[in-house]
């Protein structure tokens, strides 16, 4: 496993490079990279250095140094800039980076904004596995590695990162299942469901990984229960949305009862079927045309004005009315047409669409009253000039079509 471990803040730097510690593999130095991400308005490119060495900026000094502790053949790169996505993307497809550990902290969230943040990019962007680790809990320890299970792929790359961490310093990984109470036979079928787990993902025979089962209506409170135990690491599976929530998606709960143990909540990544309708979407938004705010704002005042039954409302209905009542008379079908462009009960129509998909009640109420009161008054005057038309010898094409 290759991971990249990005940092934007000091604050970040010990949790950040406790987490590289623990991910580096004795000896080598290829199995971490350190990426020192400083937003600047001047563009640098990204470059490699060498831990232990000087250097002018103190973030990237400090990482340097703690690098040289951990392992001097460790690959630092700083990076000053903003386009930090695309650097990123080029270090996962260059490097074959498997992880990009990052911290969602209130620093990072207030320097990039809440929606564009670099942990709410690459959530949903980055073609690798994303953790998001809580700043506050630098890992002490791989011995005792929690991993609450669910039915998701998150959970299942959460529970591989927890087995290689275990197998690499002989530690323990509990497999956490919370099955519901539906029946007598609860806890039988939650410890099969666990095994057919543990088959599916390869690691059933694996010496490092312990079972846990229990039965409870709901999953966090029995991790809470649990959690108690002395445990170093809590790897916790989440979707994009609740990766991206404060504390890195963690139920408060979840990191009262673990006052000791380095919290981190991983998103695997984005399959290859999701990966292209993103792609797909996106080229196409470059073709397709785009309203702005105002422009929006002015087509919904359009049709909300346009679906009310007023009198120029009343006035075409009734005049496409007539016109089409005397197209029929005079067997005329270009005539017919002719009123029906003149009729102006498509803009209510389009207004009960848009209102239905906006969840606007009284739009759709407004619009419909319109069609109503349109399909009563042609009523009326088709019925006054059925009336009053001379009586024909025979029905023609057009009446006969209709």
């Amino acid at each position: 496993m290759h991971a990249l471990v990005v940092i934007t803040a000091e604050e970040e730097i010990p949790t950040l490079m406790e987490w590289a510690r623990w991910f580096e593999d004795k000896g080598d130095g290829e199995d971490v990279d350190v990426l020192c991400a400083l937003l600047a308005k001047q563009e640098q490119e990204v470059q490699s250095l060498t831990p232990g060495t000087e250097h002018d900026h103190p973030l990237i000094q400090k990482v340097l140094h703690q690098a040289a502790e951990i392992d001097k053949g460790m690959g630092v790169k700083s990076y000053r800039g903003s386009r930090f996505i695309d650097v990123i993307r080029k270090m996962i497809v260059k490097n074959g980076v498997d992880l990009v550990v990052i911290s969602n902290t209130e620093t990072a969230r207030a320097r990039f904004g809440e929606e564009s943040s670099l942990a709410a990019v690459l959530v949903s962007e980055a073609h690798c596995d994303v953790m998001v680790v809580d700043v506050n809990r630098p890992p002490k320890n791989c011995r005792n590695i929690l991993v609450p299970l669910s039915e998701d792929p998150h959970a299942e790359r959460a529970l591989q990162i927890g087995r290689e961490l275990a197998d690499r310093y002989d530690g323990t990984v509990t497999a956490l299942y919370v099955g519901e109470p539906d029946s007598d036979d609860a806890m039988p079928w939650a410890q099969r469901r666990l095994n057919r787990y543990l088959e599916k993902t390869g690691l059933g025979q694996s010496r490092v990984i312990r079972s846990e089962v229990r039965v409870a209506e709901a999953v966090v409170p029995e991790v809470v229960n649990l959690l108690p135990g002395d445990y170093d690491m809590v790897l916790v599976s989440a979707t994009d949305k609740a990766l991206l929530e404060k504390r890195g998606g963690v139920s408060s709960k979840i990191l009262e009862a673990a006052p000791g143990a380095a919290i981190a909540t991983l998103r695997s990544e984005t399959p290859l079927v999701e990966k292209t309708r993103r792609f797909l979407n996106t080229w196409l938004q470059q073709f397709l045309p785009h309203l702005s705010r105002d422009a929006r704002l002015d087509l919904f005042d359009h049709l909300k004005q346009g679906s009310r039954a007023g009198v120029d409302f009343i006035m075409l209905m009734g005049l496409a009315t007539a016109i089409a009542s005397l197209g029929l008379i005079q067997n005329s079908g270009a005539v017919v047409i002719g009123a029906m462009l003149v009729a102006p009960l498509m803009t209510p129509m389009i207004g009960a669409g848009l209102g239905l998909v906006q969840g606007n009640q009284i739009m759709v109420r407004v619009a419909s009253r319109s069609i109503l009161v349109g399909f009563l008054l042609a009523l009326a005057v088709g019925f006054f000039f059925g009336i009053t038309t001379p009586t024909m010898p025979e029905l023609n094409a057009q009446l006969l079509g209709r």
